[in-house]
């Protein structure tokens, strides 16, 4: 598992703007650093967005749809295709 000191993650986070953020858990898990937002669509469904950089070193969007139904703790996700 990956660490970042919090000062460094403050830092990346005040350099964002527009509900960006920096993405912890992957950072965690993958060691890789990510930017993420989330976009509502209403109630139950949202967008989220992950900028990341690819092997190439070119800038990579990834969008994926959610589904959180009422009164749950855990999201359902939709593959586009």
């Amino acid at each position: 598992m990956a660490m970042i000191p919090t000062q460094k993650v403050k830092t990346i986070n005040e350099k964002c703007s527009n509900g960006w953020h920096f993405d912890i858990l992957y950072y965690t898990f993958h060691s890789e650093r990510t930017l993420i937002k989330q976009i509502n669509i209403d109630d139950e469904y949202y967008l989220e967005f992950r900028l990341c950089y690819s092997n190439k070193k070119q800038i990579l969007v990834h969008i994926s749809k959610f589904h959180k139904r009422p009164n749950e703790q855990m999201c359902c996700y939709y593959r586009f295709r």
